[in-house]
């Protein structure tokens, strides 16, 4: 399903439209985000409310999963997504008086056409949480590592507790060279 509408039809219309359907989003979706896939279709719900002739609020229910890169290792993560938007549409010519639903997006409706489509996969992409991790790297709290380096978190950072002993030998015999310099310096 396209979720593509005739916009004069549905601002006509005298109560809400609601459409609850399945939708297979992932050509879009990794159109836009390669490196994005969808799992299943997406389940949509949307209530479009028509009001005073003018504009159309619309009501956005989405929830799927999406398979993106982890923030952390960029191996494949599984996200689940839950996201409500709403949305004002309407014709170009229509001006909406001062204050009147400021706190929503205004969407300007181009050639009668609402294609609900792209805003779906819009606010999909919006909701793509910014730390994401494998179930693996939840679980086990595993931090990106190589040779002579280790990422750390900033709990662990900010921990007053010594955590040298934690290091792998030559980070800590690099830095018992630097602090033997440092200390020659100060004494120089």
């Amino acid at each position: 399903m396209k979720l593509v509408f005739d916009f004069a039809k549905v601002l006509e219309r005298k109560s809400p439209t609601i459409i609850e359907t399945e939708v297979d989003l992932g050509q879009e979706i990794e159109k836009r985000k390669p490196d994005y896939q969808a799992c299943d279709p997406f389940m949509v719900k949307i209530k479009l409310l028509p009001i005073d002739g003018k504009y159309v609020e619309a009501h956005f229910e989405l929830e799927g999963k999406l398979i993106v890169p982890s923030t952390r290792s960029l191996l494949p993560a599984k996200v689940k997504i839950f996201q409500n938007a709403d949305e004002i549409f309407k014709f170009p010519e229509i001006e909406l008086e001062d204050g009147e639903k400021e706190e929503q997006v205004i969407t300007d409706v181009e050639n009668n056409v609402l294609d609900l489509y792209n805003t779906v996969v819009d606010y999909i992409l919006l909701a793509v949480p910014t730390q994401v991790l494998t179930e693996e790297e939840q679980k086990e709290n595993l931090m990106p590592k190589g040779t002579n380096w280790q990422v750390i978190s900033e709990a662990d950072f900010k921990s007053p507790t010594d955590k040298s002993e934690s290091l792998p030998a030559q980070t800590r015999n690099q830095l018992e060279k630097l602090k033997k310099e440092l200390d020659q310096e100060k004494n120089d």
